[in-house]
């Protein structure tokens, strides 16, 4: 089992969740087709409002079908594997909806390993738009302004 998937395994069965090695491997199995089928958005039914995903992208573009040349993941694919999740860890069924925060919290951290184990695995990669609107800026504190020279 690969570094990150043993991290999850390792954080499930400290949170009292301990599941079958099997498990990992058939939903990472899962979560790859989910995020390759055609990308869906999200909509507020109310408001009209379509919820976009945009961290991450499929690293080769699909080959088939009506979205042929793209590599986006829709935001209710993404939510598919989120639902699925909280669904084996028992924090929803058919007849709940309603989830403590910190068990989202542990699900999307859980499902955040996956996705990093599919960037490994160069199924997935980071959208690079999003990459470079994130960027860090190092400040060297003891940089010292250069002194013009005077040649007279």
């Amino acid at each position: 089992m690969s570094f990150n998937l043993q991290m999850a395994s390792d954080l499930c069965k400290e949170n009292g969740h301990g599941l079958e090695d099997d498990f990992f491997t058939g939903f990472k199995y899962d979560l790859v087709s989910m995020l390759h089928q055609a990308p869906a958005s999200l909509i507020d039914e109310e408001t009209g409002d379509t919820y976009s995903y945009t961290s991450w992208e499929l690293k080769e573009e699909r080959t088939y079908g009506d979205y042929e040349g793209s590599r986006d993941i829709g935001s209710a694919n993404h939510m598919a594997g989120i639902v699925k999740l909280m669904e084996k860890f028992r924090f929803v069924s058919p007849t709940t909806i309603d989830i403590a925060e910190e068990q989202r919290d542990f699900t999307v951290l859980i499902l955040n390993l996956f996705l990093k184990e599919l960037e490994e695995e160069g199924i997935i990669r980071q959208d690079p738009v999003r990459v470079r609107e994130t960027f860090v800026l190092h400040i060297n504190e003891n940089w010292v302004e250069p002194k013009e020279e005077n040649n007279e």
